[in-house]
Order: structure tokens, then C-alpha cells, then sequence
């Protein structure tokens, strides 16, 4: 199958600029971010607090947050707070938001420049960020103080990097792709998918490569650099908990995939060894919730636990139950993995967190409601729709030996993070939330090669 870049014109003549197309979207773009940004920045997570909260003790100098005592949180995310709170004070909130709808546009750019690559076509980078644009839900989580923008941009950026891996001259875009891996992980734990990516990445390249220092420099220079930027973290929990550990977090994760109702296991909770032991602990506060992870995780700590041995204890539990169902407990898994991909965005709640900044509202969050009640991601066919139009362009992409490895990486990316979700958690958009860049890149490639979009401009370089 020949690729339309192997079609592309020469690079002599005019055109290689971004087009009047692309400067008008960016434009629009810009726009309706200032708009959202407008909706205001009441705060309606409870998890907001918490990093709020962190961030306060990184801007009074407690870098390694040894105050928090807390090892279900990773330090990146706390440590961007506590800067923007250190340096701005009240200023911060506002700062924050701006810096992530910062991170939004840049992703759409790094989103644009994959695009234009692999299609080959100016055409085709402008399909993508029209997608980019009729996306509102994801741009709306700027407005919050939540990881998942500023994970979004690192996920996308480490996944344009590694996508020129196996044809780069240089090994610096691969290391480059590793240290922003570790930092992504540092921000984000769910990002160590992209740690397995760095690896397989290095392998494809050494294979490619004849000479055996530079094998060996692919393999191991990437792997080293991600493991020197988490570390220090993983010490400072072996010193607290005495663990080498990046999170104190599997057990209560573990707990609400296979306690909770659908689209959780629903298994039994032991009532003896481990279960016992942790049933007795909690016999005081006996009224809680039991499949309710964060309820019996405070019942633990109110019993004389610290954050890492109730976790253990926690997930030992919820170990002991899969045992002993483990048919049911993977089929549930396995229906998890495709309420991944048809879970629905919905309205955030309606009662914002107290701890926060005033900020200036010009378009009321009901206002703003109103217009984003019909946004794509809120629509369930369109969650279907896009899901397995994203999966048949992942194939189309891996078909064309030009951009196979591409495809391989969306697809691997995709996939790792669907399985780490489905086996820990109940999945929610906020989850998926990261991947839709992604797909944003594979069906305007999918697209644009299928119906043979003609490539009037070289691909930009990087």
C-alpha cells in the first residue's frame, strides 16, 4: 500500500507555513478556552482539596511533603502548586488555570504536528484540530485543580517523541521521551504506562541499529533516566514506609474493582485471615460502608495504621477474595475494560469545595452548563462511535509499513492504559480523558490516508 506521504510533493515552493486554515482554528481554539477560563474556577472535586492542600505544604518548604504523611500521592502535581502558591499567593488558583488551558492549546499543537507527519497532508492537521475544537469536555478540566490536563500534554508529547524513534538520527528524542516520562510519572502514576512504551521504543530502535554500543545505549539510556528522575520519591517512601514503592495505593484501588457493585466484581469480603484481621480493626467504626474504599482506608487509619500498612492490608484483602473467585473476578475485569471505552462524560458536581481563592466569574457555571450540555462527550453514541472508528484507524495505521510503528505505539498506549485502569479502578471519562488526543491523531490520519487526501505540503520535522 503506498502512503500518501510517499506521494507527497517535493519541498521546493511556498506553502510549508500552517495555512490561513490552521491559524484561523488556532484562533477559535484560543478563544473558547479565554471562555471556559471565563466560567469561572469554583472547584467541584473533593480531590482538588487535597492537592491544594499539598501544594500549601510544598510552598512552606516541605518539599518531600514528609508533614502529609501520605503515600498515595505522587509529587509532581503538589510540587507545580506549591510553586505557582509560593510565588503568587492568592494568585495562584488563577495562574494554575491558566498555565493548564496553556497546556490544553499545546497539546492541540503537538496533536496538529503528529497528524500533518503521518498523513502527510496540511489537510489532514486541519481535521485534527477541528476535532480538537469540537472537544469541550476535556479542555473544561483546565479550570480545576486535577492532574489530568497536565498529564495529557506530557502523555501526548512523550508519544510524539517516541513516534520518530525508529528513523531519528539522533538518540536524543528518545531520551528526551524518558525524562519527560519520569517526570509524567512523578505527576501522574498511571503514566508508567509510558515507561513500558520508552522501553519497547529503545528495543525497536536497537533493532534497527547495527552497531552494538548504540543497541546497548537505547536500551539502557532510557530506562536509566526514567528510573533516576523517580528515585528519589520511591527513597522517600522506603524511608517513611519502609518501601521501595512510587505509590502506597494498589490496595485501595484494588478494593473498589473488586467490591464495588457493576461495573466492580461485587466479590464477598472475607471474613477470615486477612479479612478477619482488617474487620476487627475497624469493628469500632462497624457502621461504615465496607465497599467503600476511602471509608474502611479512614476507618484503618483511625485504628493506629499508616498510609502504607492499611493499604497493604487492604490489598492483601482484596487479593484473598480474587482467589477465591478468580473466574468472576476476571470476567469483571474484562467487562471493565470495555466500560473503558463507552463511559460517558457528565456534568461535574454541583456544590463547589471550600479552601479556594475568589476568582472572577463572568459566565456562570449554570450558564456554561447550559452550553455544554450537548458537548460530544456527553453524548453515548458519540463515546461509541468514537471509540470504534479510533480502533479501526489504529488498524489502518499499523497496515502501512510507513507509519506502522505509530500505530503500534497508539495502539500499545491505548491498550496498557485501558488494562491498568480495568484492573485497578471503575473507569470513568476522567480516565480516559489523557487517550482522546490520541484518537484525535489516529482517525484524522485514518481518515485523511483512507480518502486519499492530496498532500500539498511537506510534513513539518520533529
Amino acid at each position: 500500500m503506498r502512503s500518501v506521504r510517499d506521494s507527497a510533493p517535493s519541498t521546493e515552493g511556498a506553502g510549508i507555513g500552517p495555512g490561513r486554515g490552521l491559524i484561523a482554528l488556532s484562533v477559535l481554539d484560543a478563544a473558547r478556552l479565554a471562555l471556559l477560563l471565563l466560567s469561572g474556577l469554583a472547584q467541584p472535586w473533593p480531590d482538588s482539596v487535597g492537592y491544594w492542600s499539598l501544594g500549601r505544604d510544598v510552598a512552606a518548604g516541605d518539599l518531600a511533603l514528609w508533614g502529609a504523611g501520605l503515600g498515595y500521592r505522587t509529587p509532581g502535581y503538589p510540587w507545580f502548586l506549591g510553586g505557582l502558591q509560593w510565588s503568587l499567593g492568592d494568585g495562584a488558583l488563577l495562574a494554575t488555570a491558566l498555565l493548564q488551558h496553556g497546556c490544553v492549546w499545546l497539546t492541540h499543537v503537538i496533536v496538529v504536528l503528529w497528524t500533518w507527519r503521518l498523513s502527510g497532508s496540511r489537510q489532514g492537521a486541519q481535521l485534527a484540530y477541528v476535532f480538537c475544537v469540537c472537544s469541550t469536555a476535556r479542555p473544561l478540566y483546565a479550570n480545576w485543580v486535577l492532574t489530568e490536563t497536565l498529564a495529557t500534554v506530557f502523555l501526548v508529547g512523550v508519544s510524539f517523541l517516541l513516534s520518530s524513534a525508529d528513523k531519528a538520527a539522533r538518540l536524543r528524542p528518545l531520551l528526551l521521551a524518558a525524562f519527560l516520562t519520569g517526570v509524567g510519572i512523578l505527576l501522574r502514576p498511571s503514566l508508567v504506562v509510558l515507561a513500558a512504551a520508552v522501553l519497547v521504543a529503545g528495543l525497536w530502535r536497537a533493532r534497527r541499529t547495527s552497531a552494538p554500543r548504540s543497541r546497548v545505549a537505547a536500551i539502557v539510556g532510557p530506562a536509566l533516566i526514567v528510573l533516576v528522575v523517580v528515585a528519589p520519591w520511591c527513597a522517600r517512601n522506603k524511608t517513611l514506609f519502609g518501601r521501595w514503592t512510587l505509590v502506597t495505593f494498589t490496595g485501595r484501588e484494588l478494593w473498589t474493582a473488586t467490591f464495588s457493585p457493576w461495573p466492580g466484581a461485587g466479590l464477598a469480603i472475607p471474613e477470615d485471615g486477612r479479612g478477619r484481621e482488617l474487620r476487627d480493626r475497624i469493628a469500632p467504626a462497624s457502621t461504615i460502608d465496607l465497599r467503600h474504599n476511602w471509608s474502611v482506608a479512614a476507618a484503618l487509619a483511625a485504628s493506629g495504621l499508616n498510609d502504607a500498612e492499611l493499604d497493604a492490608l487492604m490489598e492483601r484483602t482484596a487479593r484473598q477474595a480474587i482467589l477465591r473467585q478468580p473466574g468472576r473476578a476476571a470476567f469483571y475485569a474484562a467487562a471493565r475494560c470495555l466500560t473503558f471505552w463507552y463511559c460517558r462524560e457528565f456534568a461535574p458536581p454541583a456544590d463547589a469545595q471550600a479552601g479556594f481563592p475568589p476568582t472572577p466569574t463572568l459566565i456562570s457555571p449554570r450558564e456554561r452548563e447550559v452550553l455544554l450540555a450537548w458537548t460530544p462527550e456527553r453524548q453515548q453514541w458519540f463515546v461509541v462511535a468514537a471509540g470504534a472508528i479510533s480502533g479501526l484507524c489504529v488498524l489502518l495505521i499499523i497496515r502501512d509499513p510507513a507509519t506502522r510503528w505509530s500505530g503500534l505505539l497508539l495502539a500499545g498506549i491505548c491498550g496498557g492504559m485501558t488494562l491498568l485502569t480495568a484492573c485497578l479502578e471503575i473507569p470513568t471519562y476522567r480516565y480516559r480523558l489523557p487517550l482522546e488526543p490520541l484518537l484525535i491523531v489516529a482517525v484524522a490520519t485514518g481518515a485523511s490516508r483512507l480518502l486519499r487526501v492530496p498532500a500539498h505540503d511537506p510534513a513539518p520535522s520533529g
